[in-house]
């Protein structure tokens, strides 16, 4: 039979953009026939916003009913104590003079201020510890007398408190403010007395409170930056349902395999789908948005959120704009995690871990004085919420407003990407879930490097013990410096090796094949060493960049302390800084990253995406820091790991690459241990100054 009577389906060339349509509406359908999604995205938001609503207005009711307080309690051992504290108090309030003659009947009850209430009492401590009296006041000085300005008046006052209770504190701040402003106007009568011209404060300040840029108030900052946060949030919860029905209910349905097997190519399948998903979120963030809207104009709040000049259409367009954006991106990312289930329940245990990823950065950007710049114009969702915080107060940057929409497309279109590798796998397809006395046995047949879930899995596991360990062994400090770093290292290789070679034998991996653990060709061991030394310019240039465009994390302070850090190093002998910072980095990370978790990735991919995926991983493993989020370490850490992969993959052996790695730190080691001293001799290189190109070219 020739090949012309074979019957093909064509996956390539022009799209049918009828037929795509077709299975945009088909799929919409599917979704939107379920009555209980569409009580869900109608009323939910109807419901929702209303009650934040009544609940922010009774809060503003209650804050403002306790700013109304009408009395604090004093707490005096006697009445003559109590009248001279109040009649000072009734001073620094400005409800009497300091002269004494000037009023009728001092001691009147009406003489204080109504915010405080005096009360006598034998056990004032007493009290004040029950909650009885909100603040104690012993006058400690034996002869006291009137206040006149004609005497001077030198008197000693004792308050007690109960520690950090806020009623305390606020009694504290009240009485304390009171007092500053009677000595000031008795000094004052003082000095007038005493024909002084000098004025009690010889430095006075006043204050010019503006309006930020865009006619907002003060107080509309925080709950601005709120709405885009609820906003974002409710529109990726909006495309949780879709995303899991449409793919991994589809194969537990049983018609995904109808589907993959019908002359349509796979992309048309997965971009329908994701229309859906799209159409779904972005729904959901409209009804969201008009119900906020309104609930705000209706209940009173819009004022105080936009002051006077009110929401306008076109910020409201922007905001949806940023919305749909961003439904696009996280409709691709859902697509990516249900396209790899094989059932409703895995893909709703692979979302949990997303939303709580996806709250940590929504939470950030609520913090006060936080920028949209630099590293955060990258950081997903992050970006999305400060971008329309800044939409809200009319307050944004045109060229950070590019990078963020350009950064979440991109990013977009790579999550989709990876959808359409992984939606309709025959592994996924066709794969069989396992029960857990399945998942712990120990497989009998021998392997040749670990599965990628092991490997990922193990990778998960290994995160947060090196977090924690790193952390409390830092705060270690009955030891020396040398000690600690030596415990500190080895505490890092037993858990890199450890949980690789536990992974590995419990999958019944071989050892040499799991961990590329073979002899390598006897040339490759010099030039792992030549390229260990050559590579550092580039990744000192790499750090200048990232700095020059403001992608720096660690703030300057942070930098100081890394600097005395160093200094502190340079008492500890060379060789236990280097086995710390060179030799036991390079053994235990090579045989966990290009050893045990590249062998598994080459298994499921093709080298290139294997290198480079360990690459990133490597390179993500140095973010965190004891000092918290270092993201300039990131793209020198994973071209380093890129070069190291590659090797890895050509010698088929780690050694080499534990050449090239212990030589890299090793050198960038003992250049910051010696810096003074090559600095004497004008052989130091600047961490501010720009590699020479002669250097990079040779």
């Amino acid at each position: 039979m020739s090949s012309e009577t074979i019957p093909t389906f064509h996956r390539g060339g022009g799209r049918n953009w009828g037929r795509v349509w077709r299975m945009i509406l088909k799929e919409s359908r599917e979704i939107l026939r379920d009555r209980r999604t569409i009580l869900t995205l109608v009323l939910m938001p109807l419901l929702v916003y209303p009650l934040i609503s009544i609940g922010f207005q009774k809060f503003l009711l209650t804050e403002g009913e306790k700013a109304k307080r009408p009395k604090i309690g004093l707490g005096f051992r006697n009445e003559d104590e109590a009248r001279f504290v109040m009649r000072l108090i009734a001073v620094g309030e400005g409800q009497v003079s300091p002269n004494r003659g000037s009023v009728d009947n001092p001691a009147q009850p009406s003489l204080p201020p109504q915010e405080f209430e005096a009360l006598i009492g034998e056990d004032i401590e007493k009290e004040v510890q029950l909650g009885k009296v909100d603040l104690g006041i012993f006058v400690e000085s034996k002869d006291f007398k009137e206040i006149s300005e004609n005497e001077d008046v030198a008197v000693d006052l004792k308050l007690i408190a109960v520690k950090g209770a806020d009623y305390a504190t606020t009694a504290v701040s009240a009485v304390e403010k009171r007092l500053t402003f009677a000595n000031a106007r008795l000094l004052q009568e003082r000095l007038r007395v005493l024909n002084v011209k000098q004025r009690p404060e010889p430095v006075a300040t006043k204050f010019l409170l503006l309006k930020p840029e865009g006619g907002m108030s003060s107080g509309a900052v925080s709950l601005t930056s709120l709405i885009p946060v609820v906003l974002i949030l409710m529109t990726i919860t909006g495309g949780v349902y879709p995303a899991i029905d449409l793919t991994a209910g589809e194969r537990e349905r049983g018609t995904m395999e109808m589907l993959i097997s019908s002359p349509v190519p796979r992309m048309d399948l997965l971009f329908s789908k994701f229309v859906a998903v799209v159409l779904i979120a972005v729904m959901t963030a409209v009804v969201n948005m008009a119900s906020m809207v309104v609930t705000l104009m209706a209940s009173g709040l819009g004022k105080i959120l936009w002051g006077d000049t009110g929401f306008s259409v076109m910020t409201l367009v922007e905001v949806m704009g940023l919305l749909v954006l961003n439904a696009c991106f996280f409709s691709a990312v859902l697509l990516s995690l249900t396209s790899f289930a094989r059932s409703f329940k895995e893909a709703q245990a692979y979302l949990i871990p997303l939303m709580m990823i996806s709250l940590a950065p929504g939470m950030m950007s609520l913090m006060p004085g936080i920028k949209l710049e630099g590293w955060l114009l990258i950081v997903p969702l992050m970006n999305i919420s400060l971008l329309g915080r800044d939409l809200l107060q009319g307050m944004v940057d045109p060229g950070a407003a590019i990078v963020v929409v350009s950064f979440t497309a991109l990013s977009a279109f790579a999550a989709i990407s990876l959808a359409a590798r992984l939606f309709g796998g025959e592994a996924v397809l066709y794969g069989s879930s396992i029960g857990w006395g399945e998942f712990l046995q120990r497989p009998k047949r021998e392997r040749t490097a670990a599965t990628m879930s092991a490997a990922l899995l193990t990778l998960a596991m290994l995160f947060p013990l090196q977090f924690v360990s790193v952390n409390l062994l830092a705060q270690i400090g009955a030891i020396s410096l040398g000690a600690r770093l030596l415990v500190m290292g080895i505490c890092s290789m037993c858990l890199f090796m450890g949980t690789a070679a536990l992974a590995n034998w419990w999958g019944n991996v071989q050892f040499a094949s799991g961990f590329q653990w073979r002899r390598p060709h006897l040339l490759t061991i010099p030039a792992g060493m030549l390229l260990g030394v050559s590579l550092w310019p580039f990744a000192l240039e790499m750090t200048l960049w990232l700095r020059s465009w403001g992608m720096v994390a660690l703030k300057s302070e942070k930098f100081q302390a890394i600097q005395e850090l160093l200094e502190q190093a340079q008492a500890v002998p060379l060789p236990v800084v280097l086995i710390s910072f060179a030799l036991i980095p390079a053994l235990s990370e090579e045989f966990f990253f290009r050893g045990f978790l590249q062998s598994a990735l080459m298994k499921r991919f093709e080298p290139a995406k294997s290198i480079l995926l360990s690459a990133l991983l490597f390179g993500s493993f140095h973010l965190i820091t004891t000092d918290g989020l270092a993201i300039e370490r990131f793209p020198p850490s994973t071209l380093l790991g890129i070069v190291l992969g590659w090797i890895c993959w050509r010698t088929k052996s780690i050694f080499p690459g534990m050449m090239l790695h212990m030589m890299h730190n090793g050198l960038l080691t003992s250049l910051a241990y010696h810096s003074e001293d090559l600095k004497r001799l004008g052989w130091g290189v600047s961490t501010e100054e720009h590699v020479p190109l002669t250097w990079l070219a040779t």
